[in-house]
């Protein structure tokens, strides 16, 4: 005897529950309120970097160990969210420390 699926739905996603949802109604209702900046979405660690950091980053630069300002607890392969001193998402680098080097850009952001 074979079978059928009526309904399939995702309940959690990412850290994102069902009742953070909204139905197509309600974002064509609400408009720009429903969107979660990119920042709050990520469920990474956070770092903030210098001023010459922010520069390095935009330029494509291997991030440098004297330009991140927190003690982020990271272990080598992690990826970390790198913010200006804003907390304006810069990039998501990967940790892999050589020498100067704490880690490497793996997607940069344009800022708005």
């Amino acid at each position: 005897m074979g079978g059928y699926l009526r309904e399939l739905k995702r309940t959690k996603s990412e850290g994102f529950t069902l009742e953070q949802a909204h139905t197509l109604e309600d974002l064509e209702r609400i408009g720009a309120r429903a969107i979660i900046p990119l920042i709050e979405s990520l469920h990474i660690p956070k770092a903030r970097v210098t001023r010459v950091g922010e520069a390095g980053i935009r330029d494509g630069l291997p991030i440098q160990l004297s330009w991140v300002l927190d003690d982020v607890v990271a272990p080598e392969g992690t990826s970390v969210a790198m913010l200006d001193g804003a907390g304006t998402l810069l990039c998501i680098a990967r940790v892999k420390r050589e020498g100067g080097i704490w880690g490497y850009i793996e997607r940069g952001f344009k800022p708005y």
